[in-house]
């Protein structure tokens, strides 16, 4: 194995030893889900917010969605994934991400754009993406090696 992917996988391990070895993540799990609620919420307001009132951090506006959902995703992914399964996460949050943005017609000064929506729902898949192979990883390192079977002998019985 590569340094860079012995590496990662000590990186997989290490996250979710920290989440618990249960189905439900443990404590963490359960910061993890009130987590994704505050993101639902920090995401509309974000979302929502009159375009004279909205504060920009000098990035793209493409990458700021982007970014905002690789995050949302992820922490949503480490929360529900393994009770919901990480397609219907991004789905979920690929269908939010359109809602808000058609929200945006009665929000004042924005305006929804299909390239929005596009960032947005690739950022979700990104991120939930990301703890999906996260986890992967973590549970092939976890597994026993296999310890191989010696050669069989020409004896006959």
């Amino acid at each position: 194995m590569s340094g860079s992917a012995s590496r990662m996988r000590s990186f997989a391990v290490l996250v979710f030893d920290f989440l618990g070895r249960r189905d439900d993540g443990g404590r963490a799990g359960r910061v993890c889900r009130v987590l994704t609620w505050v993101c639902v919420v920090v995401l509309a307001v974000l979302s929502l917010l009159p375009a004279e009132e909205m504060m920009r951090t000098g990035l793209d506006h493409h990458f700021e969605h982007f970014i905002a959902y690789v995050g949302s995703g992820g922490i949503a992914a480490l929360g529900y994934g393994l009770r919901r399964g990480e397609v219907p996460i991004a789905a979920w949050l690929a269908v939010y991400s359109g809602v808000l943005e058609y929200l945006q017609h009665y929000s004042p000064g924005s305006t929804p754009t299909l390239a929005d929506f596009a960032m947005s729902a690739f950022g979700a898949l990104c991120g939930v993406l990301a703890i999906a192979l996260l986890r992967r990883y973590a549970r092939s390192s976890r597994r026993p090696a296999v310890a191989e079977k010696p050669a069989s002998s020409n004896k006959r019985w």
